[in-house]
């Protein structure tokens, strides 16, 4: 978010929790919710929404990483 430049697959991770939380919400996630870490769960499931909400965090060493995920959702 602060430099487009520094793009990285982390910034995928990113990106795909954006569109699962949209799809599961119909909301839009909005820069100031992944700073103040305000993002609402987008479900009923801890499990789903734990992955969402790493795969959202506003500090990329803290999302996991795309071999981590696949994995995940297939536990889901």
């Amino acid at each position: 978010m602060r430099s487009p430049h520094e793009a990285a697959p982390l910034s995928d991770v990113c990106s795909l929790g954006v569109t699962w939380y949209e799809m599961l919400t119909g909301e839009i996630l909005f820069p100031q919710m992944f700073v103040a870490g305000d993002i609402p769960d987008p479900c009923d499931s801890s499990k789903v929404n734990d992955l969402i909400n790493r795969m959202v965090s506003y500090r990329p060493d803290d999302r996991p990483s795309l071999d981590e995920i696949s994995p995940a959702i297939r536990g889901v």
